[in-house]
């Protein structure tokens, strides 16, 4: 969660260089000579398949100012968590902000390439999390609603918006807070974040009764056999990615099928499975609170705990045998 201590400006650099995931003529408008543009907070750009893009923002602004960008072709959907974000698509102005029951999810179909502009007010708050999903990573995502999808996104400028379901809420304050993981754990996480959140945005575009269907038992044993791999400890360090194409399958269709048969995401299973090891170590007396972090995949033993108590109930002290 964002602390109450004022967070440090973001060098204009490392604003530019992300900008290059998601488009071209980047240009940051600060209000006068005198007063550059500035901001403060945290923005991160994370590239995913086919062109694919999670984008995280936790900022306030310093001044009246504003962003513009040229955008690559793409549905673009956005959760605003606190705060709001006033933006122009090409000749479409949209003010987002989040709902009475929680994030909205706001989503523009950009069938072409076209101008963005983020306007700013001094001191406003912005909290959103981002996907931009192309139309390469959209070929590639078999569904059910992959037909009602692809005709929306050769809508340009349409848009479309919708309650985010409350089970999405922990998943999209969790990408703006910090997670402690080891960093190829924390890319796993990533990874199973986009893939849950483009999942629920191609159900919620298609309709509120598209992708509902409950597991077949012709999937099931697939699933066992993904768990099976994450139970032996093989995939510790795999992406998502290449989890999914050892099973023959694309990302988006295994996170959504394990997500249906285990009622949990591939990270959530490999977190708890790595947490209930370092719970065994323990007992067992082989390692220590630091050992035991390490062992599931955790940096600081501070955020191990919080975890390991989150999922237990109990200190990892308390399991120590």
């Amino acid at each position: 969660m964002p602390s109450n201590r004022p967070s440090p400006l973001i060098p204009l650099g490392d604003l530019a260089r992300q900008s290059r995931h998601t488009g071209s003529a980047y240009r940051l408008c600060g209000p006068d000579d005198v007063q550059p543009f500035a901001l403060r907070g945290r923005v991160q750009t994370h590239p995913m398949t086919a062109g694919a893009t999670l984008h995280l923002v936790d900022v306030v602004d310093e001044h009246a100012q504003n962003v513009h960008i040229q955008l690559k072709p793409g549905l673009r959907i956005a959760w605003v968590l606190r705060g709001r974000a006033d933006v122009r698509y090409g000749s479409q102005r949209v003010l987002m902000q989040p709902g009475r029951g929680g994030p909205t999810a706001h989503a523009v179909a950009l069938a072409e390439g076209e101008s963005f502009t983020r306007y700013a007010t001094p001191g406003g708050r912005e909290s959103t999390v981002s996907l931009c999903l192309t139309p390469d990573w959209l070929a590639q995502a078999a569904c059910s609603s992959a037909d009602a999808v692809s005709r929306l996104s050769q809508q340009h400028l349409q848009c479309a918006h919708w309650q985010a379901p409350p089970a999405l809420h922990a998943v999209l304050q969790g990408l703006l807070g910090e997670t402690g993981l080891a960093p190829e754990l924390h890319a796993l996480y990533l990874q199973g974040c986009f893939q849950m959140l483009a999942a629920h945005a191609l159900q919620g575009l298609a309709g509120p009764d598209a992708g509902r269907e409950a597991a077949a038992p012709l999937r099931r044993r697939p699933m066992e056999q993904v768990r099976e791999l994450l139970d032996s400890g093989q995939a510790d360090r795999w992406s998502l990615e290449a989890i999914a194409r050892h099973h023959h399958m694309s990302a988006a269709t295994l996170q959504r099928h394990f997500q249906q048969a285990f009622g949990m995401g591939v990270f959530a299973y490999q977190r708890r499975r790595r947490l209930q090891q370092a719970r065994a170590a323990l007992a067992r007396g082989e390692v220590d609170v630091a050992g035991a972090a390490a062992l599931a995949g955790y940096r600081h033993a501070a955020n191990f705990s919080t975890a390991f108590r989150r999922q237990f109930g109990i200190s990892p002290l308390q399991a120590r045998g």
